[in-house]
């Protein structure tokens, strides 16, 4: 089956997919051939006047009524705040890596409490 996708972008192009295909294979070709984040997509099924969200991934396109021609949109789900690309245990292991002359000084994570600098009133 094919199926016509509208990125948010305005970008719109054509996805084959199988028969039997379900909502996560068809992320994973639109991943494959428009090199976009696949496991961030929102995919909306266009159905007349009115939208319908397909959030389940396990089910097949078929179930959620989407036929041969059928139009879809595609939006992005929005990064996490605070999420960071490598873990704690890297993030030590890169800066030990480094000369300590040369280092930067770190962020404070959100775990990390930052205490105000205590001012001294000079006035007399």
């Amino acid at each position: 089956m094919q199926v016509v996708v509208e990125i948010m972008t305005g970008t719109i192009f054509n996805v084959q997919v199988g028969n039997n295909a379900t909502v996560q294979d068809l992320k994973i070709a639109i991943h494959n051939q428009e090199n976009v984040p696949g496991d961030r997509l929102i995919l909306l099924l266009d159905i007349g006047d009115d939208h319908l969200m397909m959030n389940d991934d396990q089910k097949t396109l078929s179930e959620y009524g989407v036929q041969d021609g059928s139009r879809l949109y595609a939006f992005f789900k929005p990064l996490e705040v605070g999420a960071e690309s490598e873990t704690e245990d890297e993030r030590d292991n890169n800066n030990n890596d480094d000369d300590s002359s040369s280092s930067s000084p770190e962020t404070p994570r959100e775990d990390t409490t930052v205490e105000s600098p205590e001012y001294i009133d000079i006035s007399d």
